[in-house]
């Protein structure tokens, strides 16, 4: 059996310090599908309902490289 897919970040948290009313904060999470499986992120939560997360929806194979989106 093949080992399962592994979901690597570069980073796990990202400080926006102060942002005023009308700007825009988006940070992209990148992170790399360290197993040999292709990875498939069905579901992501953020810890508060001010930041929204985008995530692709096509599996990751494995060694590639790609990203989530929180705005």
């Amino acid at each position: 059996m093949a080992d399962p897919p592994q979901i690597s970040f570069e980073e796990n948290e990202y400080d926006f310090g102060v942002i005023m009313p009308g700007d825009a904060a988006v940070h992209y999470f990148v992170f790399s599908n360290s197993g040999s499986g292709p990875l498939v992120i069905s579901n992501v939560r953020s810890s508060c309902g001010c930041t929204v997360p985008a995530w692709p929806k096509t599996p990751i194979q494995a060694g590639a490289r790609d990203s989530l989106k929180v705005e």
